[in-house]
């Protein structure tokens, strides 16, 4: 993922969201690819689990619907 994310212009700065859990075992890799799509990485506490992703349902919703409603 992180190879292509380099390789494809296209993919720079796209409207995207991206989080992690503090205690999350992938927090390395989440951080190389959010480096490699220029774009922010959300870093709550929590882990790589149902109750870190379920917390966070709203904030998902948000962001792809602004981001859905200024697509053209």
């Amino acid at each position: 993922m992180i190879a292509t994310a380099t390789a494809n212009p296209k993919l720079d700065g796209a409207q995207l969201w991206l989080d992690v859990g503090a205690q999350d075992p992938f927090i390395g890799a989440d951080q190389r690819l959010a480096n490699a799509l220029h774009i922010q990485l959300h870093v709550w506490p929590g882990g790589h689990d149902f109750g870190y992703w379920n917390a966070h349902w709203s904030d998902y919703l948000d962001f792809y619907a602004h981001a859905l409603a200024t697509c053209r």
